[in-house]
């Protein structure tokens, strides 16, 4: 009845978040949202050097243990609508750095977008930011199936039988899985934010906000042109690098919480 309700009216879905540091700071609120597949547990090495600072970390819609209900597209759209309901939720009134990892920054961007005034800065953590002339590139190509998992493209159009070949992922990610109730939210997000998206057009029509993107120099997930692009069309980027791969690990999510930081 639940997920009835909320599909007949459109309803955006409250996530699962949790809170870290001192929320009786005046600082801006750290919105932690993550990647594919993921949870919010891929922050870890983050919050270890953030010290009190006042910290939301969110499961996305499909994702974690936010609800998994079949009938939302999953688009970058719905994503960002929940992610607002639930922020809307426990921070009313409070400003909002926004920091995402791979599909999360997507649904940062998408969220910036929609609801423009309620952020203070992105940081955009190895974003995924494709044209779709991209992906049908072999290296890029070979690198999102590598990421993502084996026969990751053929699984946006398949069957349950296949959970098995996209929890591989896991060799890579520690915190990757993906249950047979998850299935059709990984596979909607797959197709729906991250093959389909507009991200490269909405973050260069964005109004004026900071933003910092970082990357590791190892990830073969990444465009560095798109990402380039972006910074010759928009005076308030800053790129910068950092020796890793796609996974955040010690050293990449130390260089994430100086950008926080600073």
């Amino acid at each position: 009845m639940y997920d009835k309700l909320h599909q007949l009216f459109g309803l955006s879905y409250l996530l699962h978040a949790q809170k870290y540091g001192d929320w009786r700071a005046t600082q801006p609120l750290i919105v932690l949202v993550h990647g594919i597949g993921v949870n919010y547990n891929i922050w870890h090495n983050v919050l270890d050097w953030l010290g009190d600072q006042p910290v939301l970390a969110v499961d996305l819609l499909g994702f974690g243990q936010s609800r998994k209900p079949d009938w939302p597209d999953y688009s970058l759209t719905d994503h960002a609508r929940a992610l607002h309901k639930t922020i809307r939720r426990v921070a009313p009134s409070r400003p909002i750095i926004l920091c995402g990892h791979s599909l999360g920054t997507l649904v940062s961007i998408e969220y910036a977008k929609l609801f423009p005034n309620h952020v203070q800065r992105l940081i955009l953590c190895s974003p995924p930011i494709y044209l779709q002339s991209d992906i049908t590139k072999r290296p890029l190509r070979e690198a999102i199936i590598k990421t993502i998992g084996k026969s990751f493209l053929e699984a946006i159009d398949s069957s349950p039988q296949l959970i098995n070949v996209i929890n591989q992922y896991k060799r890579t990610q520690k915190s990757f899985h993906v249950s047979r109730e998850g299935l059709s939210p990984f596979v909607k997000t797959a197709r729906n934010s991250i093959l389909h998206q507009t991200s490269l057009d909405d973050i260069i029509k964005l109004p004026s906000l900071p933003i910092t993107i970082i990357y590791g120099t190892l990830d073969g997930v990444m465009v560095p042109a798109n990402l380039r692009s972006i910074e010759r069309q928009r005076r308030d980027v800053t790129i910068s690098t950092v020796l890793a791969g796609h996974e955040i690990r010690k050293r990449y999510g130390k260089a994430i919480a100086k950008l926080i930081q600073g």
